[in-house]
């Protein structure tokens, strides 16, 4: 969907995981937690990736 959306509106669209993490307002393991609620979704996907960068 987001994919969709970015190519349709031209408009990039990130997380508030991401915003926190670059931030410096949440760590690595407030980010797995939040991957942890969310199974196999395409967005723990993304964030995981975060997390491996």
């Amino acid at each position: 969907m987001f994919a969709f959306w970015k190519k349709r509106q031209g408009v990039k669209i990130t997380s508030l995981e991401e915003i926190a993490d670059r931030q410096g307002f949440i760590g690595d393991a407030e980010l797995e937690k939040a991957v942890a609620t969310l199974c196999k979704a395409a967005y723990a996907r993304y964030l995981r990736q975060l997390l491996s960068a």
